[in-house]
């Protein structure tokens, strides 16, 4: 089988559950089932344009019959976030290629993506050693000119507050 999957998911308002759009595409080699981990729960799976039926295999997992040969499947499903990490395929298939873009809420910021090849917009993936120096340097600076105390406060508020966009760099 040779299938790729490109994934949306949604983080709701509260960060307890994620809505998860998958499109799987490629080609299966013979007819197979396609299960959902027990995690997700689904909702709407479409395979070749047509809605299918969701349900148990022998194993109790959701998911579909697929036919063999060129597949392109839309699903839509809701995760817990409740044990604190997410798999990479929400799917108990083996996939050549996934790529995924995650939608937070506003006031909601990415700190780091572990396992990734790339995570774009990720906080800690911004700095670079230049950042790190200056931040120190002038944090140095502070606790040299007003004391230890103004030292530390203003290294906080600088790792803070550097990387957001429209930040007075500059005047630091």
């Amino acid at each position: 089988d040779r299938l790729q999957l490109q994934r949306n998911m949604w983080l709701s308002f509260d960060g307890k559950e994620m809505t998860v759009s998958d499109n799987i595409g490629g080609n299966m080699s013979r007819p197979a089932r396609l299960n959902l981990v027990p995690s997700a729960l689904p909702g709407r799976i479409e395979v070749n344009g047509q809605d299918q039926q969701i349900s148990s295999g022998s194993d109790k997992l959701a998911g579909v019959e697929v036919q063999g040969g060129s597949l392109s499947m839309s699903a839509d499903s809701r995760l817990s976030l409740s044990s604190g990490s997410i798999n990479a395929t929400l799917w108990k298939h083996d996939l050549d290629s996934l790529s995924m873009d995650l939608h937070l809420p506003p006031g909601w910021r990415l700190l780091h993506a572990s396992g990734v090849d790339q995570a774009q917009g990720a906080w800690l993936s911004s700095w670079n050693l230049l950042d790190f120096f200056l931040v120190l340097i002038t944090a140095l600076v502070a606790a040299h000119l007003w004391g230890k105390k103004w030292g530390v406060i203003a290294l906080l508020c600088l790792v803070l507050s550097y990387q957001e966009l429209d930040a007075p760099r500059s005047l630091w």
